[in-house]
């Protein structure tokens, strides 16, 4: 199994069945044990194993064939080496030879480091209806011919067929005191263990498990304090972006909305709840108002765009007895964002970088405060090109790949409480007499606000530093070239992100515990979406994993249905199925997902 940043891992399992279909058998009674090992580069460890059980098939004392699992294992949650995590699923099942009558009981379990969990169901079904109560007699009735279905995965394909793929990582061994660690190394930074710490100059080993053949390849490896990243600007209309979530937060009322333009206004659709992090819908929607704001542009977040957007809003009037800007919007408007990128060593960056906004201070960088004062540079009674303009000036090393300040690096190298999540810089440009007129005021040119940098420059860089490897910089080289990962790439698609649903009945209800999180919406086959990076090329989308929920419906359609308790199977039943050594396995798969190679 692989999972994100996990290491490539196999399960070997050792089956022996029993008591085939024979003349004294006639209902074809077997029982089929397994257990499970965990593989790491295909080595087995048969000295620990992950999970054990059996599938059995029996008559009981009424001449009924009942069918009979269980699985029980653990594995190690947190990577220190033990099985801190434990399960156990149990089910009996008895079914009519059709499948459209039958019943059964289930039990599932499980004790980790967050604490432990039980549940169990009885339930039957019939033609029309599944019909299920717990241990609480809490009951649900389902309807078996009426299902929602959820997307988790999906495939993308260009204008020739051909499938999307994105270069973004591979896994990673390293080698210290005798043992193996194995991590991921990608886009969004260095992931090992918690316990083993990479030193820059290291050499790693990027895996590759192919064709049934295990292969390494030695890099070299550079890590820096933190990283660069350039962002690139693009345009749009309001037109473009109908129906796209986008996130504001309301300094004046602490609170974050979800907002969507519906054609004619800003709508607020929906507010984060700051206990669970969950967008909860608000009913009824509510107008966002442009009459009274402290700039001309709305400043929001949108996943759907790769981040940060700007609305430049039109024909905005001055206010004096408020002190706030009047401004319209309409569907030609105009909407900024960037796309991001990382910085290489390999790029050419400017060799000074301006700043008038979260300016970091090298002297201060580990404080509660980081940041050089620059409240004086939002707002300057001068004109960009004059030579008092106020601010910052940051040079770029690509050999260390640190941002300095007067030759001092810009690293936080201890935990801050303040900013645990590391130190963001505001926009770093180079400053030419280009790009600082786009800083001009669009009510007074002969005057510079610092804000619109994010909004008008074409081209602006951003630094992070901090404790936490994604904050970081890492990359491998091999002879000297630098390898180099794609970013997720962003596609437009107009609807909004996720919901949850009651865990019994399947149905919608505000995100909480006993809830479910799923995708909001299912992008169906053939849907075509667009390019976020130039809001031109055209993919084809095709749901690649899909679940179907059956649809709750009342209690009463399953009246005519009646619940009978089964024993569950325990491990007493259980023989350990000692087949011997495992195979040498040499050749690739003969059949993968069910189709022959």
């Amino acid at each position: 199994m692989s999972s994100g940043h996990e290491p490539e891992k196999v399960i070997f399992a050792k089956l022996t069945i029993t008591e085939a279909v024979s003349s004294a058998n006639p209902y074809g009674l077997f029982t089929l044990y397994f257990k499970a090992h965990p593989a790491v580069n295909g080595v087995v460890d048969t000295s620990t194993t992950m999970m054990r059980g059996y599938l059995k098939a029996e008559e009981d004392s009424n001449g009924k064939v009942l069918l009979k699992f269980i699985a029980d294992g653990g594995f190690d949650a947190d990577g220190d080496g033990d099985n801190d995590m434990t399960f156990s699923e149990k089910v009996t099942v008895d079914r009519a030879g059709d499948g459209l009558t039958g019943g059964g009981t289930t039990s599932i379990s499980d004790t980790g480091p967050w604490g432990s969990s039980s549940e169990s169901y009885t339930f039957a079904f019939n033609e029309n209806f599944f019909f299920r109560t717990d241990a609480s007699s809490n009951e649900a009735c389902l309807n078996r011919a009426a299902y929602d279905e959820t997307a988790w995965r999906y495939g993308m394909y260009d204008s020739s067929g051909s499938r999307v793929t994105r270069n973004s990582g591979f896994p990673l061994k390293y080698t210290a005191g005798g043992n193996d660690y194995h991590g991921w190394i990608g886009y969004w930074g260095l992931w090992f263990p918690e316990s083993v710490t990479i030193p820059n100059g290291a050499t790693v080993y990027k895996m590759d498990y192919s064709n049934g053949q295990t292969t390494s390849t030695p890099y070299t490896v550079l890590k820096a304090g933190g990283k660069l990243k350039k962002h690139t600007k693009k345009t749009m209309t309001l037109d473009e972006i109908k129906g796209i979530p986008l996130q504001m937060f309301d300094n004046a009322s602490g609170t974050e909305y979800r907002i969507e333009w519906n054609g004619t206004s800003f709508m607020k659709t929906g507010t984060m709840n700051r206990t669970t992090w969950l967008w909860e819908d608000l009913a009824p929607q509510q107008e966002l108002s442009l009459s009274a704001l402290n700039m001309t542009e709305l400043n929001m977040w949108s996943n759907s765009l790769g981040g940060s957007v700007q609305i430049k809003l039109e024909s905005c009037s001055w206010n004096n007895l408020t002190g706030k800007f009047s401004c319209s919007a309409d569907a030609s408007t105009g909407v900024v964002f960037y796309l991001e990128n990382m910085v290489y060593p390999s790029d050419t960056i400017p060799a000074t970088l301006a700043c008038m906004e979260n300016c970091p201070d090298p002297a201060a960088i580990n404080g509660s405060s980081p940041y050089f004062d620059t409240n004086s540079y939002q707002n300057q009674s001068v004109a960009p090109t004059d030579s008092s303009l106020q601010y910052k000036s940051y040079a770029f090393d690509t050999a260390s790949m640190l941002l300095k300040s007067a030759g001092s690096p810009l690293v936080q190298t201890s935990a801050n409480d303040s900013h645990q999540w590391g130190v963001m810089s505001g926009p770093l440009f180079e400053p030419t007499t280009a790009n600082l007129n786009q800083l001009a005021c669009s009510w007074n040119t002969s005057n510079t606000c610092a804000w619109q940098a994010r909004s008008n420059l074409d081209t602006f860089y951003t630094w992070e530093t901090g404790v936490n490897n994604w904050n970081q910089f890492t990359a491998v080289s091999s002879g000297g070239t630098y390898l180099t990962f794609e970013q997720p790439l962003s596609v437009k698609y107009t609807r909004t992100s996720g919901k949850c649903v009651d865990r019994d009945s399947g149905t919608d209800t505000a995100c909480g515990p006993d809830t479910r999180w799923i995708p909001e919406f299912s992008i169906p086959a053939g849907t075509t979406v667009i390019d976020g990076s130039d809001n031109t090329t055209e993919y084809i989308v095709k749901p690649l994993e899909m679940e179907q929920r059956m649809q709750s419906v009342a209690t009463s359609n399953c009246s005519g249905i009646t619940l009978t308790s089964y024993t569950l199977p325990s491990l007493s039943g259980y023989t350990d199925p000692n087949i011997g050594a495992e195979p040498d396995v040499t050749d690739a798969p003969a059949v993968i997902g069910g189709v022959l190679q």
